[in-house]
């Protein structure tokens, strides 16, 4: 595997340094949308928590959500706080927020990577469950989507470090099965991480649901047919989430879409185009793309999974190949004659 850069070159916008927020944000809708009881959810400022790999000191609460809260601490060690500050997830002793920080969890703990969120500790007491990860500073890569148009080799790069992340996560005999943008988090150091495991399953076997919480299995703009079907999902299905997004950071735009008002009419509207519909060229919505990395974007959005690359590790040495060759950006003017025109005149 590829681990020559850890950082992305790319700079974060202004607007979006928000240092902890938009993390704290995606922490939050962890516990879903809805109340599951009338409870209120204690309050653990300044509480001492003892978990299964260490003492913790709640400093104070950064996020709240109607099932649990987000707080900052440190592990304490010899009566001081000592370390990094760390991200205490606490959800209220419900069946399934019990369920979903056990997932979280799960598939975390087994995979450790400079791209993927790292999980501390979990436990659980009378009350309530914990979840201790990292606590991150930056934006979601859906943030920085509605922000700008992120240049070519910068989206390039990054697909590469999120390609090197599934390496690992697929290496492991896990499937993400929610990636997006939303679940790409880009650190104001430079540091891409995949966050939020929650729908995540080992290939063939175990998972976890949050139909319980009312959360549909995946998102419909990022969805794989198989997903959609249901059918027999592998880590291709996660290479056909990548490929959407690789479209939609050389785009500006998913290749499927809805603005139906009703939720329910959108989200069927948006699977049946992922199973019937063949998504418009790259190079037609963005010209500057070359023909070889448009190629690869469409490869991965093969309805036919066998169609598709066979693992994250080959499409990662494809891009490469592509950056490395100077490949990325189109070496011809592929704008109609009266465009050019246009836009040259639009220039003086």
């Amino acid at each position: 595997m590829s681990q020559q850069r850890t950082k992305l070159m790319f700079v974060l916008p202004v607007s979006l340094r928000g240092g902890e927020q938009a993390f704290v944000r995606r922490a939050t809708a962890f516990f879903g949308k809805e109340p599951l009881s009338q409870d209120p959810v204690k309050d653990y400022t300044a509480k001492r928590l003892k978990g299964t790999k260490g003492t913790y000191l709640v400093e104070r609460k950064i996020g709240d959500g109607s099932v649990g809260a987000v707080y900052k601490g440190r592990r304490f060690e010899d009566g001081l706080a000592v370390g990094d500050e760390i991200a205490i997830k606490i959800g209220r002793k419900d069946p399934a927020i019990t369920q979903r920080f056990r997932a979280e969890a799960f598939f975390l703990t087994q995979l450790s990577h400079p791209s993927i969120l790292t999980c501390y500790d979990y436990f659980e007491d009378t009350e309530a469950t914990f979840l201790v990860t990292e606590l991150l500073k930056g934006a979601v890569l859906s943030d920085i989507l509605k922000d700008m148009r992120i240049p070519i080799k910068d989206a390039v790069a990054m697909g590469i470090l999120i390609l090197e992340a599934l390496e690992e996560i697929h290496s492991t005999g896990i499937v993400h099965r929610d990636l997006k943008p939303d679940n790409i988090f880009i650190c104001e150091d430079g540091i891409l991480k995949i966050i939020d495991f929650g729908v995540s399953r080992i290939e063939g076997g175990v998972g976890f649901t949050r139909t319980t919480m009312g959360v549909t299995m995946g998102t419909p703009e990022y969805m794989s047919p198989e997903q959609i079907a249901s059918s027999n999902v592998d880590a291709k299905a996660d290479l056909y989430s990548f490929g959407i997004i690789l479209y939609e950071l050389l785009t500006g735009t998913v290749p499927f879409k809805s603005d139906d008002p009703d939720e329910k009419t959108r989200s069927l509207m948006i699977r049946t185009q992922h199973i019937e519909r063949t998504p418009a060229a790259v190079r037609t919505l963005n010209a500057a793309v070359s023909k070889e990395l448009e190629a690869v974007a469409l490869r991965l959005l093969s309805k036919d999974k066998t169609q598709r690359y066979d693992s994250a590790t080959e499409v990662r040495e494809d891009l490469e190949r592509l950056r490395n060759a100077g490949s990325l950006e189109s070496t011809t003017d592929t704008r109609p004659p009266g465009r050019r025109l246009l836009d040259r005149l639009l220039k003086r």
